[in-house]
């Protein structure tokens, strides 16, 4: 199941659902289980949305059977922040296509990480810029929600997939998984941030396997079985 929150894709805000925070969308994908009577199921999160997937399990553990992340966000370094800092002061004035063409080439600078930052830029076309001003809205609250998440962590089985040319969030990733119980990591070589488009089929298999894996043990004997 494909899922497509307010306000992105081809869903508009409604007027009760301005609250765009990653809690609430959160409560949103909780709000699509309990309607499609689904007991649990696993997760597959790209970028931000890996985000709310945390934020699922710290708030409905038990709908969780396990979170495949994939591109994740586990911490801000200086540069980082420093584009978060620039398109702050920039995204009122600048057209939203140059901001996110921007972010594009810094998040993906690679000449081998070219498709996946056409299919980045292709679908922030999709977003228009009151949507864009939206999720910059929340892009200012990762910090909160990446304090939470190292200081609370997640009591479901965890699989991060991370590029090795990442180079803005794979080393946080790598120290966010080393103080978690029941948490793996696997690094694709020659993989930007966006690993699920750049090596499809190995992200594939990676998944498929983890989901069998974890399906075949319980969790205290996924978490004995981690590996980083």
């Amino acid at each position: 199941m494909l899922l497509d929150v307010h306000a992105e894709g081809a869903r508009e805000a409604a007027p009760e659902r301005r609250n765009y925070t990653f809690d609430a969308l959160a409560r949103e994908v909780l709000e699509v289980l309990v309607f499609r009577g689904i007991e649990r199921a696993f997760f597959v999160g790209v970028s931000m949305g890996c985000l709310v997937i945390e934020e699922l399990a710290r708030i409905a553990p038990k709908k969780v059977s396990g979170m495949i992340l994939s591109g994740a966000i586990a911490g801000l370094d200086w540069r980082t922040r420093l584009l978060m800092g620039l398109g702050h002061l920039s995204k009122d004035v600048l057209p939203y296509m140059w901001l996110y063409r921007f972010f594009a080439w810094v998040i993906l600078p690679r000449w081998e990480h070219r498709e996946s930052r056409k299919v980045f830029v292709r679908e922030a076309s999709k977003l228009g810029g009151k949507a864009f001003r939206r999720w910059y809205a929340l892009v200012g609250s990762l910090n909160v929600s990446l304090k939470r998440m190292q200081r609370e962590g997640a009591a479901v089985p965890s699989l991060y997939v991370m590029g090795d040319e990442d180079v803005l969030f794979l080393k946080a990733v790598r120290a966010h998984v080393r103080t978690q119980t029941s948490a793996w990591i696997e690094v694709i070589d020659h993989c930007g941030h966006v690993v699920n488009i750049q090596a499809a089929e190995q992200f594939n298999r990676i998944s498929l396997a983890f989901m069998a894996s974890v399906s075949a043990m319980g969790l205290s004997e996924a978490a004995s079985a981690r590996h980083i």
